[in-house]
């Protein structure tokens, strides 16, 4: 993916460890979900991972949205 030239390095890293980050617990999900077994009812943790993936997910395009935006130039 590439950024602007005006794109702080340090909020590209961020956002590149965020989307690993949101891998890493989509990775994790399917781990466990291919732990239980048919037949088995999910608790509201079961879906923990999903939800923590969705979360670093949003926080990625929200800082992918502010890297690239030509107004966040002058910020």
């Amino acid at each position: 993916m590439s950024f602007p030239e005006w794109a702080p390095a340090n909020l590209i890293e961020e956002f590149s460890r965020l989307e690993t980050e949101a891998d890493n617990c989509r990775n994790r999900d399917a781990e466990a979900k291919s732990e239980a077994f048919i037949g088995d009812q999910l608790s509201p943790e079961d879906n923990y991972w999903k939800e923590q993936a969705a979360k670093k997910d949003d926080l990625a395009n929200i800082l992918f949205k502010l890297l690239t935006h030509q107004d966040m130039h002058a910020v």
